[in-house]
């Protein structure tokens, strides 16, 4: 073989094992973060899974709170609807002599 023939199939192995060292990296780097993925995934669940309890819990004290919400509301208007017809039913009665 000349020289030359011998030096042009070193550099293709030459690339070669830099393509090989590239792909190896790339799957080294791909390993730490499925590694990193597997630890945090568990945890975000765990959060999520405590975020929506706490969620339920809201909706719950917002439900009773608008049900009394509603219930004050009722009795202001009647409240106000008495005293209305008490003033009007006071002023029909007893009608001012002027």
């Amino acid at each position: 073989m000349e020289e030359k023939e011998v030096n042009h199939r070193l550099e293709q192995i030459e690339i070669k094992v830099d393509r090989l060292n590239s792909v190896l990296v790339s799957q080294a780097r791909a390993e730490e973060k499925i590694g990193y993925l597997e630890t945090t995934i568990p945890l975000i669940l765990e959060k999520l899974e405590k975020m929506d309890l706490r969620s339920r819990e809201f909706e719950k004290k917002t439900d009773q709170t608008e049900q009394r919400v509603a219930g004050i509301s009722k009795f202001f208007w009647m409240v106000v609807t008495t005293v209305i017809t008490v003033g009007i039913g006071t002023i029909l009665m007893y009608p001012s002599t002027k």
